[in-house]
């Protein structure tokens, strides 16, 4: 199954909702960062798959494979971590040794 088309199952929604409820009962913090999640806001945070799903399809509807973290933090993970061969960004602005640095 095409990754866009997971994220629309209705397992997957519901684990998604479980999660959530989960970790703002129990007042657990961002996966990535470590700090507390605003849950006041509608887009604070995301479920995210520890284990991605392109890495591990069979834990992609895996309850302990699901974490809750900022949306900004989600988005540094998967540019980063879950993809790790983009270029370190020096603080010219371009990627570490290349001919601009």
């Amino acid at each position: 199954m095409a990754k866009a088309g997971f994220y629309q199952q209705q397992e997957w929604k519901t684990l998604r909702r479980k999660v959530m409820q989960h970790w703002k009962a129990n007042g657990l913090p961002c996966a990535y960062c470590n700090e507390p999640i605003d849950w006041t806001q509608r887009w604070s945070s995301i479920a995210d798959h520890i284990n991605p799903i392109r890495k591990a399809p069979h834990l992609a509807l895996e309850p302990s494979n699901i974490c809750m973290m900022h949306y900004g933090c989600h988005t540094k993970k998967t540019a980063y971590v879950d993809n790790p061969v983009k270029a370190e960004i020096s603080p010219s602005g371009f990627p570490i040794g290349s001919e601009w640095e």
